[in-house]
């Protein structure tokens, strides 16, 4: 049997950029009573943070998450 799912809540997701062409991904979300509550994340190069996550072969981005992705399900 299913449980019964929470209706009336939503989540919404928009991007925007600032003068300095920085982008920023916005999450919204809106509970059935219309209280909303906001995240922030400003976006950065997927490369540049596989390198500060300890990806020493970062030449291909793809295989560098693919990597880092199987390591944090493993642990």
């Amino acid at each position: 049997m299913l449980k019964q799912k929470k209706q009336g809540a939503g989540l919404e997701i928009k991007t925007f950029q600032d003068d300095n062409e920085q982008s920023y991904i916005v999450y919204r979300y809106s509970t059935a009573s219309g209280v909303n509550s906001y995240h922030v994340f400003a976006e950065v190069e997927a490369k540049q943070v596989a390198k500060l996550l300890g990806e020493e072969d970062s030449s291909n981005t793809t295989n560098a998450w693919n990597k880092l992705w199987r390591y944090e399900n493993e642990n």
